[in-house]
């Protein structure tokens, strides 16, 4: 079996940017991050497909260059072939090693529910060919141009857009309407009017999405659709006083904290070993981390309360419905799993038995 990955020493000149990674995130790269890169050298590798397209380390080819660099790390993956992969395994890492905005996040979406789409049509045309045979010796559609794709089922495009959200970090409603938000700041771009552009942009990514969408649209958000109305992932509507836990939980700035802990473990780990790090204590430091990182994971809500809503409560639960929860109204996935699973939402219950999967 051949090898998967591979690392050499590369000329970071020689590496090819991927069009996506620019298109989404841009090409500039912060003086910090060039002057940290001069002080200790690209210390993990860029990572990179067979043919020396970028998937991860844009800004490290930049820096390193810049500096005057002449070779650079660079961890060639072979698995990497599929367009689709690679340009998913492109947002994947910048989603992991970047602070985005709402509008990258916004491109993020848009980007991988083309990726869906077309693993969805791919999927569909290989399946019909496979039932009707093959449509000729190199695999080309009929000459007749018959489409042998059938037409899109009721419920996959909700399934697309719910994947493709969640990748880019986004709730599937929040993602649409920032969708729209990026469409009009380009359509602005295009016709000249950067000013209206960037004013859009700001809105967007330091205001709310929803005052955006007033601003590309020229109409208010319906109540419906507002963001206050958010759902947790078993589709039961966030009480009002409990939105802000969950609109947390889906923010960077959890996601931050939490990259934060993961790169601050792996700085104590590249230490060397030494009288110095025995002194220093390396285990205490990861543990203390460990622990930073579950009490973050604990303050997380999973679900709403089913003590709070559920109609009818268990005898045990009458006393004290919202023992639980505290009085929050959400709950942690520790939490829901021991909750009786005749108050967890039917699609809740259809996760655990197996039901309505494929």
């Amino acid at each position: 079996m051949a090898e998967r990955y591979r690392l050499r020493e590369v000329d970071p000149s020689t590496l090819k940017n991927h069009p996506l990674n620019i298109q989404i995130y841009g090409g500039d790269v912060d003086q910090s991050f060039i002057d940290d890169v001069k002080r200790r050298g690209v210390l993990e590798p860029v990572l990179a497909t067979l043919e020396n397209v970028i998937v991860a380390g844009h800004r490290r080819k930049v820096a390193s260059i810049k500096n005057g660099l002449k070779k650079i790390p660079v961890l060639y993956d072979a698995s990497l072939v599929d367009d689709n992969d690679i340009a998913e395994a492109v947002i994947r890492s910048n989603r992991e090693t970047r602070d985005r905005t709402v509008e990258q996040q916004a491109r993020e979406y848009d980007s991988l529910l083309a990726i869906e789409e077309a693993r969805a049509a791919a999927r569909k045309a290989a399946a019909q060919f496979k039932k009707n045979g093959s449509p000729g010796k190199n695999g080309s559609a009929p000459a007749d141009g018959t489409n042998l794709s059938p037409p899109q089922k009721p419920g996959e495009k909700g399934k697309a857009e719910a994947k493709a959200a969640a990748g880019a970090g986004l709730k599937r409603t929040t993602a649409r309407k920032a969708r729209t938000v990026v469409k009009k700041i380009d359509e602005l771009k295009s016709e000249g009017k950067a000013d209206a552009a960037k004013h859009l942009a700001e809105t967007l990514n330091k205001g709310s999405v929803d005052a955006a969408v007033k601003e590309a649209t020229g109409s208010p958000v319906p109540r419906s659709e507002r963001e206050e109305g958010i759902i947790d992932r078993f589709e039961t509507v966030v009480p009002h006083d409990a939105v802000a836990a969950f609109q947390f939980a889906e923010s960077d700035l959890l996601s931050k904290a939490l990259h934060a802990i993961s790169h601050a473990k792996s700085q104590v780990n590249a230490i060397p070993d030494g009288p110095g790090t025995e002194i220093m204590g390396r285990q205490r430091i990861l543990d203390a981390l460990e622990d930073a990182r579950r009490l973050l994971k604990f303050g997380v809500p999973y679900a709403v309360c089913p003590y709070c809503t559920a109609p009818n409560p268990p005898k045990k639960a009458k006393k004290d419905p919202c023992s639980a929860c505290g009085d929050r109204h959400w709950v942690t996935e520790e939490i829901f799993k021991g909750t009786p699973a005749e108050l967890k939402p039917e699609k809740a219950k259809a996760k655990v038995s197996g039901r309505g999967k494929k």
